[in-house]
């Protein structure tokens, strides 16, 4: 009798379980937000590589450049990277958040340690910040940032969206361009 009711147990726990993953299975990724111009931007609480605490509403009074890519399109935001910090640290407070939900749990850490290492390889050269690691991605879907791509968000001192750009490739022509809209933007 004991052992009956001890496997019902089991299969009931096991048909809960089964149940609970059809259902997150067909509810599928929330789609993207695309962020409007003028709303308030949502806050978000990030740590980075180190483990550090970065809360967006900590920023009021600051205008913050949140640069975004997922692993896809890392290799691409490098460069977007770079050219941000060069033309904008002195006046704008420049969040990169890295989108690592498709990454499997068991290299999480590997991704952890390798962006320590690459960060702290070219500290010397650059005063870049910190990356912001959106393990479960609702932050980049807060902010529309696409899949294999990077996008920038620019949020004004009062927390409220100015402009969503979408980067693709670089080129002379979009460094220019995507750099007048957040001068126009940030004069306004």
């Amino acid at each position: 009798m004991f052992d009956l009711s001890h496997r019902t147990f089991h299969i009931s726990r096991l048909t809960w379980f089964c149940c609970l993953f059809i259902v997150y299975s067909a509810c599928g990724t929330p789609p993207l937000i695309t962020p409007i111009s003028g709303t308030v931007a949502p806050n978000f609480t990030l740590k980075d590589q180190y483990d550090t605490e970065y809360r967006l509403d900590g920023f009021r009074g600051e205008s913050v450049l949140l640069l975004g890519c997922d692993k896809e399109g890392v290799d691409g935001s490098e460069n977007w990277f770079h050219l941000f910090n060069e033309q904008y640290a002195d006046r704008l407070r420049i969040l990169p958040i890295f989108n690592a939900s498709s990454l499997p749990f068991f290299a999480r850490l590997f991704m952890k340690g390798r962006i320590k290492a690459e960060l702290r390889s070219s500290a010397e050269e650059s005063n870049l910040p910190n990356i912001l690691l959106d393990w479960d991605g609702k932050v980049s879907r807060q902010y529309g940032i696409p899949s294999e791509k990077c996008a920038v968000v620019l949020i004004n001192r009062l927390g409220r969206i100015q402009v969503f750009i979408p980067l693709g490739q670089m080129d002379e022509q979009k460094i220019q361009e995507t750099f007048n809209l957040i001068d126009q933007q940030m004069t306004q």
